[in-house]
């Protein structure tokens, strides 16, 4: 398994300086190989193939998708395992995976070992693309935290220390101070929150020269105190447990290069195609999962694709915006649906007043604002966050809720934006 990883990171480091050209040309290839394989043996996909008048030949390229039907978690979670995986294959020869529940539904995947050593190369490329060396020491707020030492960081390689995201700040802070970190990692809200009681000028503290996010959405606002505090441009990774990562920042910052030799990402309305810079949901084929192929696989996220080419060289294309997951969007009195930025972004102004904070919908018109506050608020600065909502939506009904913590996900994320409608 090691070995392969390593193998399949060489391949992806390789691909990152091909031409589009190139790449367009390897992705062709594995679809076509992927498609031959879950016709032939995953009796979900041999029974959308013939529903859809479609043949395996008849997908030669990403365009060609779209003859077939859009699946997501509810369709594989109501359906028995064989007919998901690859009826040749025992589910003791399959990696067993869980997402996190993050968005309130658990689900159970399966990989092959061959993928799950590639989804550890595709986890790699992110930060090794950006600059990460084998000699760089990492503090990684994790949700699963593990102390144990592989070999190689024995030898001062590829050394991590790893800190519960849940765990007190205190605690945190003094992991920091002793890690003399040269790389910073973890979920946008936990740093965000640290960030919110560092004192750089304090003994012991220490820049560390890059920061890496992943796992949520991270907000401008966000963005800007992790930026400001730790003294390094944030770096943002997006995949999902699914996929592995789908896209990623590279230091010119101007949207998240396609992993496309790894996945293909369509972003649809209404099922059909939108044009660059339009967004949509994001619906996306994994390349590399027999055991368990995903084929054109919604993923609730709402994203939007670059037809511009970053002037960093790589031949990945760019993904220009990731607005958050599509089930917390906001859900306007009309019917409609909005991303959460325009709320997220009206609410930068109360960083002065809290350290953390949590927007809950439980109707078109009522919001629920959770903070964690620096101080006792006084009545005129409670109304004033709830004016910043109903800038946005002049008819909401805001309730401001100060709370000593905003709990988090069983995965350790903490959701910034929350609709229950």
């Amino acid at each position: 398994m090691g070995f392969t990883k390593y193998v399949a990171l060489a391949a992806l480091m390789r691909n990152e300086r091909r031409s589009p050209q190139a790449l367009a040309e390897l992705q062709g290839r594995r679809l076509r190989r992927l498609v031959r394989h879950a016709f032939a043996h995953v009796p979900l996909y041999a029974r959308l193939f013939r529903e859809a008048g479609v043949e395996p030949g008849d997908i030669r390229g990403a365009a060609d998708l779209q003859r077939l039907p859009v699946i997501d978690k509810d369709l594989l979670r109501s359906l028995p395992t064989e007919d998901v995986i690859d009826c040749r294959r025992r589910l003791d020869d399959l990696v067993e995976k869980r997402t996190s529940g993050s968005s309130g539904s658990p689900f159970r995947f399966f990989a092959d070992p061959d993928f799950d050593a590639e989804c550890k190369a595709q986890y790699l490329r992110p930060y090794l693309s950006n600059g990460r060396t084998l000699f760089d020491r990492v503090l990684r707020f994790t949700a699963f935290p593990d102390d144990r030492a592989r070999w190689f960081q024995r030898l001062g390689l590829m050394r991590e220390t790893l800190v519960g995201c849940s765990a007190p700040v205190a605690d945190q802070l003094a992991a920091l101070r002793a890690a003399n970190a040269d790389i910073v990692q973890g979920y946008p809200s936990v740093l965000s929150a640290l960030a919110a009681h560092i004192d750089p000028e304090a003994p012991g503290f220490r820049y560390p020269r890059m920061v890496f996010t992943d796992s949520e959405l991270l907000t401008p606002a966000a963005r800007r105190l992790i930026d400001d505090t730790f003294g390094a441009s944030v770096f943002d990774v997006y995949g999902t447990y699914e996929t592995d990562n789908i896209g990623y920042e590279c230091s010119e910052h101007s949207g998240y290069h396609l992993a496309i030799d790894c996945v293909i990402a369509e972003v649809l309305q209404d099922g059909a195609p939108v044009a660059a810079g339009e967004s949509g949901d994001l619906v996306c084929t994994v390349l590399g999962n027999y055991g368990m192929p995903f084929i054109r696989y919604s993923l609730g996220d709402v994203a939007a694709l670059s037809a511009d080419a970053c002037s960093c060289g790589r031949g990945l294309p760019l993904m220009s915006i990731v607005e958050g997951r599509r089930v917390d969007c906001v859900r306007l009195p009309g019917g409609g649906l909005q991303s959460p930025m325009r709320f997220l972004g009206a609410l930068d102004a109360i960083g002065e007043l809290a350290l953390e904070y949590q927007v809950v919908q439980s109707s078109p018109v009522d919001f629920l604002v959770k903070l964690v506050p620096r101080r006792e608020l006084a009545e005129t600065e409670r109304e004033h966050i709830a004016d910043l909502i109903r800038a946005q939506l002049p008819d909401a009904r805001v309730t401001v809720q100060p709370v000593g913590e905003i709990p988090r996900e069983a995965s350790g994320k903490r959701r910034t934006f929350i609709s229950r409608v």
